[in-house]
């Protein structure tokens, strides 16, 4: 997983040859090939990369019943790793997070990004325990579970002040006439925001300039006047209200926000805390939102 001996022994605190050595033993007893040398380094093989990521399910378990441990006498300790999609997640994660970490001060936070389809394999090697964002339609794989926390939209977003806010009959024909931030081409937000142009016969906007980040889109809808999109939910519910919602429909927008987690096995008693803490975040930001119950904490 480091990409080569020399980086693994340095991980480690061992010599690389002691890791060539426990290598070589390892596909001995396997009687299998599990790596292969490159001009890019160390490459696992299929059996290897199987075997990893086997091996890392296996410490995660290992560092459950750790938590399990903590939790039988009465404490709630350990990591959660929180792989974050983009749109809508602003609107509880922070909230969530600071309130677990209060709560629980053994717990530690780590939170990265990615793509859909990259974080599903980190939670399915558990590399991240839970991914926080969009929930997707179709069904996820067979070992990934999905918990619904609210139901959120897409919306046409500008800074205060902007001329496309002063329109009449606001229209999407009529926010051609300004530039755009769009997504990032096989994004959901860029395929919702083609099918709404489509429906009304039209082009959707060039895409000039593009940002997969909420933060640099929400900085460029700010600083230069461009129009994006965004959640409705966030918008709304931003304190400074430098945004504002241009009221046109964007049929077919809606989408899950949630939690993705492993389907195989327990979840430990600290992801179990955090998974109650987002839905409590959203039930005081959204208490008009019904929120599925999540499970009852395992102690």
């Amino acid at each position: 997983a480091r990409g080569s001996e020399a980086r693994a022994a340095q991980a480690l605190g061992v010599s690389q040859p002691a890791v060539h050595g426990a290598l070589q033993a390892l596909q001995q007893a396997l009687g299998l090939r599990l790596f292969y040398k490159s001009a890019q380094g160390t490459r696992l093989t299929p059996p290897g990369q199987t075997l990893l990521r086997r091996a890392k399910l296996a410490f995660a378990e290992l560092r459950a019943i750790a938590g399990d441990v903590a939790a039988w006498r009465g404490e709630v300790r350990g990591r959660v790793v929180v792989g974050v999609l983009p749109l809508s997640v602003a609107l509880f994660l922070p909230r969530a997070v600071e309130s677990l970490l209060r709560e629980h001060p053994n717990v530690e936070v780590q939170v990265v990004d990615g793509t859909y389809e990259s974080l599903v394999q980190q939670l399915l090697s558990a590399d991240v325990d839970v991914i926080a964002g969009a929930l997707r339609a179709e069904a996820p794989p067979a070992e990934v579970r999905q918990l619904k926390l609210f139901e959120d939209e897409l919306a046409v977003v500008a800074r205060r002040g902007h001329p496309a806010l002063a329109l009449a009959s606001p229209s999407l024909r009529a926010l051609l006439a300004w530039e755009w931030v769009v997504p990032l081409p096989g994004t959901p937000a860029a395929a919702a925001l083609r099918l709404a142009f489509e429906r009304e016969g039209l082009q959707p906007p060039p895409g000039r300039l593009r940002a997969s980040s909420p933060a640099l889109t929400q900085a460029f809808t700010l600083q230069t006047g461009h129009l994006a999109l965004a959640s409705r939910a966030q918008t709304l519910a931003e304190a400074d209200g430098a945004a504002a919602i241009v009221p046109v429909p964007l049929p077919g927008t809606a989408r899950h926000i949630g939690l993705a987690l492993r389907g195989t096995g327990e979840p430990a008693p600290e992801l179990q805390r955090f998974v109650e803490h987002c839905a409590a975040a959203v039930a005081a930001v959204l208490p008009a939102v019904a929120i599925d119950k999540p499970a009852a904490p395992r102690l």
